[in-house]
């Protein structure tokens, strides 16, 4: 995955990976992220130490946002499952509950977002 441009960073491996990077400002700090081989790794990073940035409710949710778009743009098999889901709610059920909700509604919008661009 990419996000933004910086010649100095891989690729991102994961959406958990770019959205762990998204909490902070340091470059430095950024680049270990981005060094991980795992997103496991990524996310003791990310929560090792406090964000550079307001991290409430609503930041949280735009940055896992940006970073599970990425993920879709890029992955043009992942597109397509999400679409043949159809209008069907999706129930996203592999994390916390409020990760669950806010996953849920990120994949239904981003859905329609790409059903809006073809």
């Amino acid at each position: 995955m990419s996000y933004g441009y910086d010649p100095d960073l891989k690729p991102w491996i994961s959406s958990e990976q770019l959205y762990q990077a998204l909490k902070f400002k340091d470059r430095e700090y950024v680049h270990k992220i981005n060094s991980c081989k795992n997103s496991i790794n990524s996310w003791i990073l990310g929560n090792k130490r406090s964000p550079d940035i307001e991290l409430n409710d609503e930041t949280r949710i735009a940055n896992m946002r940006i970073s599970i778009h990425e993920k879709i743009k890029q992955n043009r098999k992942i597109e397509r499952k999400l679409l043949e889901t159809g209008d069907d709610k999706i129930i996203f059920f592999v994390s916390t509950e409020f990760w669950n909700e806010h996953n849920s509604k990120i994949l239904e919008d981003i859905r329609l977002i790409i059903r809006n661009n073809d």
